[in-house]
């Protein structure tokens, strides 16, 4: 998978919204969690609506957990290992681990 800037990495996180399958460069990832939080914290600066908030946050699980699943297939691990991830700290310290690997065949 070819590295990705800010603004494709953006575009694939929703074009790719239901897409499990294949890999994700870690700068398609990693611009894409860029890009979730930067929109997330501006949402609770400019301090829209709880129900905006949560339609954000709800459009946006789908393509936050397929991003995911593809930047671990690039490192060669199963998708759903991302679950590591719900168990802080150490659990979200290990998923960051994985995810900054560089891809592996």
């Amino acid at each position: 998978m070819p590295a990705a800037n800010f603004w494709e990495a953006s575009r694939r996180f929703f074009s790719n919204y239901f897409n499990f399958r294949g890999r994700a460069s870690r700068s398609e990832f990693w611009y894409a969690m860029l890009f979730f939080v930067a929109v997330s914290l501006l949402i609770g600066v400019i301090g829209l609506p709880d129900i905006l908030a949560s339609i954000w946050l709800l459009g946006t699980m789908v393509p936050f957990l397929s991003v995911s699943a593809r930047r671990l297939h690039d490192t060669n691990r199963s998708g759903w290992l991302q679950i590591v991830s719900w168990f802080a700290p150490v659990g979200m310290i290990i998923a960051i681990c994985w995810f900054s690997q560089p891809p592996r065949d």
